[in-house]
């Protein structure tokens, strides 16, 4: 069975923000802060099955000189299908058109997942020419 598969430039709705973290298992956070989150982003693509939204991905940063990718989801039965590929190449291609050479681009893979990375030229840390990448996580010590 054939599906046409189309890429759209624009955000996920809360509620399929929400439906794509639940079906890869991602943690959900408040309306509120996914809202705020979302209505940050500096570029954002939905791959779509007619209206159904099936994969997306995201960049925040400064659109110019540093970049993160996240939300590279693609909902479970639509995986292995080369959607997530053609999802981080647009965004690549966004990068690519809209930011200054020499910029930073970061992302975080989720593990067993860097090779899947690695073959669009990012590189594990910590290497010779760079440190660890870091991060934290603030935490109010009243709410787990």
């Amino acid at each position: 069975m054939y599906m046409k598969i189309e890429l759209k430039k624009e955000l996920p709705t809360l509620e399929e923000y929400k439906y794509f973290r639940s079906a890869v298992g991602w943690k959900l956070v408040d309306d509120k802060s996914i809202a705020k989150g979302l209505d940050s982003s500096t570029y954002s693509v939905l791959a779509k099955v007619g209206d159904k939204a099936i994969g997306m991905g995201r960049i925040v940063g400064d659109g110019g000189i540093f970049s993160l990718i996240v939300d590279i989801i693609v909902i479970p039965e639509f995986q292995g299908k080369g959607i997530g590929k053609v999802i981080i190449q647009n965004i690549i291609d966004w990068i690519k058109a809209n930011c200054v050479v020499g910029s930073t681009v970061w992302l975080f893979a989720a593990e067993g997942r860097e090779g899947f990375y690695e073959k669009f030229g990012f590189e594990k840390r910590p290497m010779d020419s760079y440190g660890a990448g870091m991060q934290w996580f603030w935490r109010n010590e009243n709410v787990e």
